[in-house]
């Protein structure tokens, strides 16, 4: 605790757990929260919501408050008895006088257990519940925002490597040597094994016929032309090297009949930038690279290993599971079991509350994508996404 222009404050300083093996800089995280402001019961937690048969079946809550209420419930018990056992005396010995005395005695009692047990339950909430309301909502929008900026980079990448000079020149040929072909692969094939989360980039022309690949595992698509539903026409009617376009996230020959995304940009004339002569085409490896965007933010044990029964899931605005993470009953491509109304959250905003998903108890946090940057919220590029990660309490 510190305390920094008038104020004291809660400081909390981590490192980085790093991110697919990349620890950066050495820099550290921290945050201050505001002393008097710290302990204030989140509004998350809706007032009248009763979390006491969550709360005493879970192990993630404190045992020593709930020994704390049980044992001034008993004390109530006992102290109800001996009230119970005064008043039978009384009545016996014909000594009325002490019944208001009795029945003060059991008020207080009451009243003190009453006390015990809404500060215990207050506390059990505002301390604990509204940490994992919090702590959930925060990892699912931190995992939305994880994926909104890695995508950001893929439509730079296609942007970037459009602008490429030998693929300009090659393409405004009427007819690729061998020579040119060859050219076009040893550059795509390089810059593949620098930028691994693509499975193959590929040129093609206006026509959508592929002219050459960097995976050598995809040299038999080389002649063939590329489906609709790859995103390249779009691309082929905007010379604006600014522009992009991006397939749905659907079942491709390009991604071994898997669930992907491919990134386009037009390939524009070197002399005649209005002129397009084709494009490139790069092959997002989403299914390892979703998977582990949503791994890194899901709630680790001690030794680092992944919460048992905790998982997440991103999803399209129809329920689509696009990527799920330690859930191995859930598919890509299959629709996530849970209300719809789920999936109606407004773009960048979070939420959580508790659930029960498959008969278990859940902390839910959601979160709605809000693009990054002009990505998706100024390049006309729509394409929202929704994480959920479910904490097992």
């Amino acid at each position: 605790m510190a305390r920094f222009q008038q104020y004291d404050y809660i400081i909390n300083r981590r490192s980085t757990n790093g991110y697919q093996g990349f620890y950066g800089l050495g820099w550290h995280g921290q945050m201050l929260t505001r002393l008097d402001s710290a302990f204030n019961r989140d509004v998350s937690v809706k007032d009248g919501q009763e979390y006491t048969a969550i709360i005493d079946q879970s192990d993630s809550f404190p045992s020593e408050l709930k020994e704390i209420r049980q044992a001034s419930l008993d004390i109530n018990a006992d102290l109800g008895l001996l009230v119970l056992n005064g008043k039978i005396a009384s009545a016996r010995k014909n000594a009325a006088e002490f019944m208001p005395v009795l029945e003060a005695i059991k008020q207080i009692g009451s009243d003190i257990a009453n006390i015990f047990n809404a500060s215990v339950k207050s506390l059990q909430e505002v301390t604990v519940m509204s940490s994992h309301l919090n702590n959930a909502g925060f990892l699912a929008s931190l995992a939305v925002d994880i994926m909104d900026r890695n995508l950001y980079e893929r439509a730079n990448d296609c942007r970037w490597w459009a602008l490429t000079s030998a693929f300009r020149r090659n393409l405004a040929k009427s007819d690729l040597s061998d020579a040119d072909t060859s050219e076009i692969s040893e550059i795509l094939s390089y810059i593949n094994t620098l930028y691994t989360v693509y499975t193959n980039l590929y040129l093609y022309d206006t026509q959508g016929e592929i002219l050459a690949v960097s995976s050598p595992q995809q040299l038999g698509s080389v002649g063939m032309r590329v489906d609709e539903s790859s995103g390249f026409r779009s691309a082929m009617v905007n010379a604006d090297s600014q522009s992009y376009s991006v397939s749905s996230f659907t079942p491709t020959a390009l991604y071994n009949d898997r669930h992907t995304y491919i990134y386009n940009a037009a390939i524009t004339d070197l002399t005649d930038t209005s002129k397009v002569l084709g494009g490139i085409g790069i092959v997002f490896d989403s299914e390892p690279q979703l998977a582990v965007m949503l791994s890194e933010v899901l709630p680790k044990e001690p030794d680092g290993s992944i919460m048992q029964n905790s998982f997440a899931v991103f999803t399209d605005r129809k329920g689509m599971i696009l990527s799920v993470a330690n859930h191995f009953l859930y598919r890509v491509g299959e629709k996530l079991p849970i209300d719809d109304t789920y999936f109606k959250l407004k773009n960048g905003q979070t939420s959580s509350m508790l659930i029960k998903h498959s008969g278990e108890n859940y902390v839910l946090g959601i979160a709605a994508s809000k693009g990054y940057r002009e990505y998706k919220t100024k390049d006309n590029y729509q394409n929202d996404v929704i994480a959920f990660v479910f904490i097992p309490i």
